[in-house]
């Protein structure tokens, strides 16, 4: 009897000691597919980053090949990171006691899943390396991005820093002020960077921006001396029509001498010289006046104002047939 029971006792030890073996292998099994999990995932997060790189730099019809392709490979990363948590669902290896069979099951589900998460890991790698030419290219464009939106920013700058010298001076600007603000909806769109607007249009906005806020920059810095330029205009032409006034003076008073000491053919054509002289100061008057309020408006003129052309080339009419010579239209 006591070798009957020895013998029983034997078999009960083999028995646990078979079931021991199974669970060691079952874990063993669970530890393989939780790495290949992990790997799998870790690839995944490198894939995606590659995809959204390329696609904000192109859409190209190898790029919109190449979403399509891992659309189709994110479906399987999905069916077999189902599988895989099924399959750790199968069995709780860790409970004490488990039905008969559950433990082979959850060793066979667990490796099963284990080689289906490698395969597609396998998948997805070969993908990546199909990719890189085009994530290549991608990085190329988006290394110009920092620095063209860097260029633009610091151009806005300093046409924003000009606007504020020339407000300073007690010029409004209001035009180049309007410019200005007309990029701040650009500046924003720069801002979002390419993940929303893509490497190509980004570069294409920062280009177009840079270039506007440097011409409103070299504008602004202009306008002091510009307006500086003016008034010495202004000034000089008022000088002239206190001159040419001045010497209007003395042409009626001449003109009576004409008069009293020769016959009429010397002094007919004269008649009118006064009231024609008279004429022509006030409308040099009226047109230096319209000069002054554009200046104060700060409508720029890039021409010469009439008035000038006029103080400078009026000649009495006995002088017109020299007009010729000074380059005076009649």
């Amino acid at each position: 009897m006591s070798g009957s029971f020895g013998s029983g006792g034997g078999r009960g030890s083999w028995w646990r000691r078979g079931n021991d073996t199974q669970r060691d292998e079952a874990v063993a099994a669970r530890d393989a597919a939780q790495l290949a999990f992990y790997d799998l995932e870790a690839a995944q997060r490198e894939a995606e980053l590659a995809v959204e790189t390329v696609r904000a730099a192109e859409d190209s019809a190898m790029v919109r090949q190449a979403l399509a392709d891992y659309r189709g490979l994110t479906e399987r990363i999905n069916q077999v990171t189902l599988g895989y948590f099924a399959a750790l669902d199968t069995a709780d290896l860790e409970a004490a006691e488990l039905p008969p069979g559950a433990v082979a099951e959850a060793r066979q589900r667990l490796g099963h899943a284990q080689q289906q998460l490698t395969a597609t890991q396998a998948e997805l790698t070969a993908y990546l390396a199909r990719l890189q030419p085009l994530v290549q290219h991608a990085e190329d464009q988006l290394a110009r991005v920092a620095p063209a939106v860097e260029q633009a920013k610091r151009e806005l700058l300093g046409a924003t820093t000009a606007l504020d010298a020339v407000r300073a001076a007690g010029l409004t600007a209001t035009e180049s002020a309007a410019r200005l603000a007309a990029l701040a909806p650009e500046l924003t769109k720069l801002n979002e960077g390419v993940t929303r607007h893509g490497i190509k249009d980004t570069l294409r906005r920062a280009a177009e921006v840079r270039r506007q806020a440097a011409q409103i920059r070299a504008e602004a810095e202009q306008l002091p001396e510009q307006a500086a330029g003016i008034d010495r205009r202004l000034a000089s032409l008022r000088t002239r029509i206190d001159a040419l006034r001045t010497r209007s003076a003395v042409v009626e008073p001449t003109l009576s001498e004409l008069r009293r000491g020769f016959a009429s053919a010397c002094w007919q054509d004269l008649q009118r010289v006064p009231q024609q002289l008279d004429e022509a100061v006030r409308a040099a008057e009226a047109r230096l006046a319209e000069a002054a309020r554009a200046r104060d408006e700060q409508r720029w003129r890039r021409r010469r104002p009439r008035s000038a052309r006029f103080a400078r080339c009026w000649t009495p009419p006995t002088a017109r047939r020299r007009r010729s010579r000074t380059g005076c239209a009649g």
